[in-house]
């Protein structure tokens, strides 16, 4: 039986991921209590350690064939200069360091995890500017490789992994010098007008020699055969979005007395004029580097740790006063992460947001591991 160790486990999307592959998660750490409550609900089986992942002695915790980590994204993300605005949001961290340097820290208890460990395979995953941005990631790599790992650095968006929402992360995957390389690289289908069917993809790099990037501008999908560009098949947000739930009209919540922000308001009125949402219902969410809207046909926007997507439903004259409008809910929000409707989280809905926002995409988890079984069986 091949055994598992998840460390900044969260609620437990990467646990999903892995014993979906078939590889037994035997111990979860977290230093949050309401994520890790969540986990062991689901995950009941699961040895759960709640503690400081920089603090834990790594030899209280069982060896592993595989090693998995997601250490803290904020401050390696586009939005890293602002702060937190949930003050009572249970803190990592002593005062011993600002705040970035804090967060940025939290990569290095991978070697620290490693060392002592010694799983067969690693899998860290990040933001994707904890390699284009932080100017420690080259070091980062060498004293993995200094432990006696090699690595590949993966870019992979959750849409192309039948997940509704597009997510990209980076995902560096480590294993022992002597184990066979795993083949991790990602073919996801498409419809190529070319070849008249759905077809097998490659990923293709604008600059091979860096391969570190979010699709379609720094890498694309190209076909096997024909080799023409083409776009990744995406299960659209209709495929999580509840469409009977309530959604008051703008003036109904003004006679209630609840209208939007004006700010809300404004964002609403421009996406009803974007090209994108003409005739069709459509997801917009509000991030600190602008605006994104999604017609509910398409992948949801990323999801974050903040209430952020709200869904806006014109009718036939699209006049603002009519639109329906009302946020996205957690029970829409889980499966757009590749998890259950079913999936227990405890906790309020702002902490049950902040759980789902820090989550990694199940689906992807399980095709990696899943590559990653004939050199943990080697």
């Amino acid at each position: 039986m091949l055994t598992a160790t998840d460390v900044f486990a969260g609620y437990g999307g990467t646990s999903v991921g892995i014993e979906a592959a078939g590889i037994t998660v035997v111990c979860a750490i977290n230093h949050n209590p309401i994520a890790l409550h969540s986990h062991t609900l689901n995950h009941p089986d699961t040895l759960h350690i709640r503690d400081n992942a920089l603090k834990l002695d790594p030899r209280l915790c069982p060896k592993t064939d595989l090693l998995t980590l997601s250490p803290e994204c904020r401050r390696h993300s586009i939005s890293a200069t602002r702060t937190s605005s949930n003050p009572n949001q249970p803190s990592l961290w002593s005062d011993e360091l600002p705040d970035t340097a804090q967060s940025r820290a939290t990569m290095f208890a991978v070697q620290r995890f490693t060392r002592e460990l010694r799983p067969k395979a690693v899998i860290v995953e990040n933001v994707i500017q904890a390699a284009t941005k932080w100017e420690f990631f080259p070091d980062w790599l060498r004293q993995m490789t200094e432990l006696g790992y090699r690595h590949r650095l993966l870019c992979l968006n959750a849409a192309h992994f039948g997940v509704p929402q597009r997510r990209e992360r980076l995902f560096a995957v480590f294993w022992q010098t002597h184990l066979p390389e795993p083949d991790l690289e990602p073919h996801p289908t498409a419809h190529c007008p070319l070849c008249d069917r759905t077809v097998h993809t490659h990923q293709t790099w604008k600059k091979p020699d860096t391969k570190l990037g979010i699709w379609p501008f720094q890498y694309s999908y190209n076909c096997e055969n024909c080799q023409m560009r083409l776009i990744p098949d995406m299960p659209p947000a209709t495929d999580v979005l509840d469409l009977d739930l309530p959604a008051p009209t703008m003036k109904e919540r003004a006679a209630r007395g609840r209208p939007l922000a004006p700010k809300t308001q404004a964002r609403i009125q421009r996406a009803l004029k974007h090209p994108k949402t003409q005739g069709r219902s459509f997801v917009a969410a509000y991030y600190s580097t602008g605006d994104v809207i999604a017609p509910i046909d398409q992948p949801l926007p990323t999801i974050t740790t903040r209430d952020r997507h709200m869904l806006v439903i014109p009718d036939e004259t699209r006049a603002f006063a009519n639109c329906r409008a009302r946020m996205l809910q957690p029970t829409e929000l889980l499966p757009a992460m590749g998890l259950p409707k079913t999936y227990k989280l405890v906790g309020t809905k702002k902490q049950q947001l902040t759980q789902i926002g820090n989550a990694v995409a199940a689906p992807v988890m399980t095709w990696i591991v899943r590559q990653l079984i004939p050199t943990l069986s080697a």
